[in-house]
């Protein structure tokens, strides 16, 4: 335990000394040194998140046996949730059909019970795509960068702006 302190102190304090310094960049030497240093925070980081993940396994291990065990009764608990809501409606739909009949309020025949209470859920279903109108329509984000991608930002897209930007990659020594 005291390593993982001792080693998160030492990440800690090597990239508050690194924040506190102004790193330009000025010949392929201060690059290179540069690029080294960000190769050995990249490893400090990833041996203490192998150390913390350690640490937590007996503890992921224990409330995952917890979840099994009570797994089936939480699922149980929501089938018999779902029956006794089922019923409440079907009782509602039929009161409404009542009501409509004759005419009464809908207080004198649906109890009110302090906690239980119902309220209308809209939805919709889309019955033809061509009509909607175009306020309603949304590009597809993921399908226009895979295209992108796929054809190497070389086929434009009508009203898309293709960006190109770089970005650093590291990896451990």
């Amino acid at each position: 335990m005291t390593d993982i302190y001792k080693n998160s102190n030492d990440v800690i304090n090597h990239v508050a000394q690194i924040l506190s310094n102004k790193e330009d960049i000025e010949s392929k030497n201060s690059y290179i040194k540069t690029s080294n240093l960000l190769i050995d925070i990249h490893s400090a980081e990833k041996e203490l998140k192998t150390d913390i993940d350690e640490l937590k396994r007996p503890y992921k291990d224990k409330l995952k046996e917890i979840d099994d065990v009570t797994k089936q009764a939480f699922l149980d608990i929501k089938k018999a949730k779902e029956k006794i809501k089922s019923a409440l409606l079907n009782y509602i739909s039929n009161t409404t059909k009542l009501i409509s009949d004759n005419n009464s309020a809908i207080s004198n025949i649906i109890p009110a019970v302090k906690g239980v209470t119902y309220r209308k859920i809209l939805n919709f279903r889309i019955v033809d795509e061509n009509a909607i109108p175009r306020e309603f329509l949304t590009p597809d984000e993921t399908k226009i960068l895979n295209y992108i991608k796929k054809h190497n930002g070389n086929l434009p897209i009508k009203g898309v702006e293709i960006e190109e930007n770089k970005s650093v990659v590291v990896r451990s020594k």
